[in-house]
């Protein structure tokens, strides 16, 4: 990259940490409920698709990372656990986080987290924010799977036994390269430290690593996002989703729009995605009548969220 481009993320970055704690501490409970209007599915299929395929390395004029304004938050689930599919796994030893893959254009993947074939997306922050729902922030980011089960610092701290697996920034890595060289020959997985999300620069450098790696593309990424309360409705859900081709995976997102209509009252449509099988293809988001278990509905009566 241009060195007077590194410079400028550089510069912004007091900047961005102020401004991401102003929007933070401004943006918690504020799903009110009362009769709320939401997209159709053909929107949110749209959407989905221009966020996935918007290359801006920056949201809110320079200020903010991508992630807090593009791309699809992918949430890989799996029906017949004690909870429904969207709140936060209970058995989670980080209670204080949620594991989510990334979906873009310059990060993208070709499959999802042991072999899944369904879940749900949410929307970015700043969408999230002028939708009327409570934006989930973004605590860390790895460019591929990153057990962060077992790690500590809700997902985003070292790998037990591993002490060079932590945050990469405290460790002095602040680029792809330096990345790629410290853990590229290591397996991944535990191997691996994490970018912080909270500033520009270390975001586009995570996704840098991707880019400079095209035989691993396959191979999810992994952000932990900050976890929220049980049947949340202020949760930002914005679609189920499954893989083309899977009958399984239809099934089973079609179950999720059921129930989830059922308990929290609000609508959202069932999306079939197609991964892109290599770096730089593109992904299919389709909006499908016949996907849909409950009919569309544009208006829902939401409860009001009390934090």
């Amino acid at each position: 990259m241009d060195t007077r481009i590194a410079r400028s993320f550089r510069i912004v970055s007091l900047a961005t940490a102020v401004a991401l704690f102003a929007a933070c501490a401004g943006h918690e409970a504020r799903h009110s409920g009362g009769v709320t209007a939401f997209p159709s599915g053909g929107e949110v299929v749209t959407n989905m698709l221009a966020r996935f395929s918007s290359l801006n390395i920056q949201c809110g004029g320079g200020t903010k990372p991508r992630l807090t304004c593009s791309g699809v938050y992918m949430r890989a689930t799996k029906r017949g656990e004690d909870f429904h599919v969207w709140n936060p796994n209970p058995e989670s030893q980080n209670k204080n986080s949620v594991s989510f893959s990334w979906l873009n254009k310059s990060g993208s993947f070709g499959g999802l987290v042991f072999g899944y074939d369904n879940g749900f997306t949410l929307l970015p922050p700043d969408q999230a924010w002028e939708a009327g729902f409570d934006p989930i922030s973004a605590l860390c980011l790895f460019p591929y799977d990153a057990a962060t089960w077992n790690r500590s610092d809700d997902g985003c701290g070292a790998y037990p036994g591993i002490p060079d697996s932590g945050p990469c920034q405290a460790q002095g890595i602040t680029e792809a390269d330096q990345w790629i060289a410290r853990y590229r020959d290591h397996g991944m997985y535990g191997h691996q430290c994490s970018f912080d999300t909270h500033l520009v620069w270390p975001v586009y450098q995570g996704w840098e690593v991707r880019s400079k790696l095209p035989d691993l593309h396959k191979l999810h990424n992994e952000v932990m996002l900050r976890a929220w309360r049980k049947d949340d409705p202020g949760l930002p859900l914005e679609s189920f989703f499954y893989i083309g081709g899977s009958a399984k995976g239809r099934g089973e997102a079609m179950a999720n729009q059921r129930d989830f209509k059922a308990v929290i009252g609000r609508w959202v449509p069932v999306v079939q995605i197609v991964l892109p099988q290599s770096e730089g293809s593109d992904a299919y988001f389709r909006y499908l009548p016949e996907d849909q278990a409950v009919p569309e509905t544009r208006t829902a009566s939401i409860p009001s969220a009390m934090h």
